[in-house]
């Protein structure tokens, strides 16, 4: 019995774009990596954005030759696994010195107070992170996905390793004792990262403007010093008593610089203030040790004779504007009403900033000189002030 005719079916259907292999294996390998964060919610935004990666990966790829190139590339919390052998020059180790003073820094900030192209310094903190030299904490990309929701692009955060402190130690002598800088790295959190690297900062726009100043000839002021690591701290820890109970009280700033003016040197003490459990008046009561510290002249032990001053480095101006107002209004924080306390905001000064072109075209150009403009306001006048003043 012959078997009856029958047409087979033809699948019309339009093929998805989102079946190419090569962009979603690579789009998986880059960001799925961020599992290892300690928040599920961000874990599955991440993923979510790693889908959206896929779909434009394979609407851009075209050609076989692209796809390789693209999945060639590596994802920047993962090393080369045959990294280059690089050699230590003196930029490489002023590099590292740098993160072995101030813990964490941005590219930006490498940018700034080191000659060379931003390409060129991208380059080369890449080869020192294959090599083993720095790290990359692994919560800036939690963090990156939780206040920009993943997109655009995130300044890579760098922290120094202990092949890199094991070559300061051997080329540099600088004594470098202490715990596992690796397994430190794995458990930075939030907010010891937004602590450090806003730190970090300032004293980029500081030393950065200082030495923007010196090219124009305008040499008048000079940055003696900047302490801000925890092993350098110590060397500012002071006891403070207490007036009535007679109790002594330790005091450790979060960073310290002396500048050198035309006619004296000024010392300045920097808190940087986020967020506590108790509120700003927990914060306030804590500046009041800083008046004892004042009063008992313990800032002369630094050979300075009246300029004495304390940086209190908030996030926003509302915080900052709360803050004087609430030395202002209450009668409990009046020893606070003076000329030697000083607040100011991360929103005020900047390394770089956008500049218009034409149109919606910007384009960054540096202004170093911002935090040595009139930033700074205290509550004796509530006014702003400049830091050479």
């Amino acid at each position: 019995m012959r078997r009856p005719y029958t047409v087979e079916k033809q699948n019309t259907s339009r093929p998805n774009r989102h079946q190419s292999s090569q962009p979603k294996k690579f789009a998986f390998k880059s960001l799925l990596r961020c599992q290892k964060i300690r928040y599920i919610n961000l874990y599955l935004k991440a993923k979510k954005i790693a889908h959206g990666l896929t779909g434009e990966l394979s609407r851009e790829i075209k050609n076989k030759n692209m796809t390789q190139k693209i999945a060639k590339r590596q994802f920047r919390f993962s090393r080369n696994p045959n990294p280059k052998n690089i050699r230590l020059t003196e930029r490489r180790l002023d590099e590292l010195e740098i993160l072995h003073n101030h813990r964490l820094a941005t590219t930006e900030i490498f940018t700034a107070t080191m000659p060379g192209s931003d390409q060129r310094i991208r380059k080369e903190l890449r080869e020192l992170f294959d090599a083993g030299y720095v790290g990359r904490p692994l919560e800036q990309l939690a963090m990156h996905i939780k206040h920009k929701g993943g997109y655009g692009r995130s300044e890579n955060i760098y922290a120094l390793a202990n092949r890199g402190r094991q070559a300061l130690q051997d080329t540099r002598g600088i004594d470098v004792t202490g715990t596992d800088l690796n397994r430190k790295n794995k458990e930075l959190g939030e907010t010891t990262i937004f602590h450090d690297v806003q730190l970090t900062r300032m004293w980029a726009c500081l030393k950065a403007g200082l030495d923007q100043k010196r090219k124009n000839k305008k040499d008048r002021y000079n940055l003696i010093w900047w302490l801000q690591d925890r092993q350098q701290r110590e060397k500012l820890k002071t006891e403070i008593t207490l007036p009535r109970s007679f109790k002594k009280v330790t005091v450790i700033p979060d960073a310290a610089f002396k500048l050198q003016c035309p006619r004296t040197q000024h010392l300045f003490l920097v808190e940087y203030y986020r967020t506590r459990k108790g509120g700003h008046q927990n914060y306030l009561n804590h500046l009041k040790l800083y008046n004892l510290y004042f009063k008992q002249k313990h800032f002369r032990k630094y050979e300075i004779k009246k300029g004495f001053k304390i940086i209190t480095l908030v996030p926003t101006r509302q915080i900052m504007a709360n803050l004087i107002e609430m030395i202002n209004s209450q009668k409990q924080n009046v020893e606070l009403r003076h000329y030697r306390f000083w607040f100011v905001a991360e929103e005020d000064y900047w390394l770089y900033k956008k500049e218009l072109v034409s149109g919606s075209t910007y384009r960054q150009v540096a202004d170093f000189e911002s935090v040595l403009s009139a930033v700074f306001r205290t509550p004796a006048d509530n006014k702003w002030h400049w830091l050479e003043e």
